[in-house]
């Protein structure tokens, strides 16, 4: 085949506005595009072009398991070209995190259309790995054997970028179906704000979802949060793209964040980082892959309702993120050699 004619079809989160799940698309198509000439489609939305595709890779971020992603199960009536279909570091929905003694565990089940679709899924994948050993381990309860390898956001290099701001605080909504709320923001965003007035740095708060996306509710919880329990003094950045808000993050030396990959960006870039895990245990997940002591990495799932524990940045330790990128541009190379 002439690889300037190959289309490759995307499928994952990307373009609802959220960066986190559009920087994954990115990596991989930046990745991707220095190994070989192609034209890409996005499924995420709609599934029905992969008709038209070459190659289906299945991306990030939390795709499969409860609450599988909607189109995505839908992929085997439009694309059925035999060793054409790769999982590239996809994360299993693990609705297992305890928020404090004061929240109930949710612990949703998959109903009998997942398992299948999964179960097929991955008999028919060429290539395919997940995004870490707690996805795997779930997915081997299913006997489904295969590897936890990376979260496809390591890929990325360091942005070259001098470290002139202080402290970021990505900051995220939480849906009311997954906390109960004990003031108008939420006993999430109240420890936030402990935690900050503890910590006494110079902060500001950064969206990570697309200010030109109707799913603009982070910059507003920032700014609420701003406004109640910092006098408005807290300034809140929001971006145009995943790339900018990518960017902006590495300017800095200290990370908070409420979601998983700017915090993973934040490893990328050298931020001394701690990760607050609410929902799906991906934390945990996405940082398995260099250990199991996911506290000295910076994950932390908070006890809303306790004191504010003692964040000592300089006790973080730093990953070995070059190991686990050359296992995946391996991997990349593996799929590559499939066209």
């Amino acid at each position: 085949m002439d690889k300037s004619e190959v289309k490759i079809g995307y499928c994952g989160f990307a373009g609802f506005g959220a960066y986190c799940d559009d920087i994954i698309y990115y990596a991989i198509k930046q990745t991707f595009d220095k190994l070989v000439d192609a034209k890409w489609i996005n499924l995420s939305k709609d599934i029905t072009p992969a008709k038209h595709c070459d190659l289906v890779i299945v991306g990030g971020g939390s795709l499969i398991g409860a609450g599988t992603h909607k189109p995505l199960l839908n992929l085997f009536s439009f694309f059925n070209k035999p060793g054409k279909l790769v999982v590239f570091g996809t994360g299993m929905r693990m609705r297992e995190t305890i928020l404090s003694k004061k929240i109930s565990k949710i612990n949703v089940p998959m109903n009998e259309t997942e398992k299948r679709f999964l179960v097929k899924l991955f008999k028919k994948a060429k290539v395919k790995f997940v995004r870490g050993k707690l996805s795997e381990e779930k997915l081997k309860e299913l006997k489904i054997e295969v590897e936890g390898v990376g979260d496809p956001v390591f890929l990325l290099e360091p942005v070259k970028i001098s470290k002139v701001n202080e402290l970021a605080c990505v900051i995220r909504n939480i849906p009311k179906t997954d906390i109960d709320t004990n003031t108008d923001l939420g006993a999430v965003h109240k420890w936030i704000a402990d935690f900050l007035k503890k910590n006494k740095m110079k902060c500001s708060f950064l969206s990570w979802v697309g200010w030109k996306n109707y799913h603009d509710n982070d910059y507003y919880i920032g700014r609420a949060i701003s406004d109640l329990y910092f006098n408005s003094e807290i300034p809140v950045f929001r971006f145009n793209d995943c790339v900018s808000a990518m960017n902006h993050l590495a300017t800095h030396k200290y990370l908070v964040s409420m979601r998983l990959h700017a915090y993973l960006l934040g490893l990328i870039n050298g931020l001394k980082a701690f990760g607050i895990q609410m929902q799906f245990r991906k934390f945990e997940d996405a940082v398995s892959v260099f250990g199991r002591q996911y506290d000295k990495f910076g994950v932390i799932v908070p006890d809303l309702y306790g004191d504010i524990p003692e964040f000592d940045f300089s006790k973080l330790v730093k990953p070995n993120i070059d190991n686990v990128r050359r296992e995946l541009i391996k991997r990349a190379e593996e799929v590559v050699a499939l066209l």
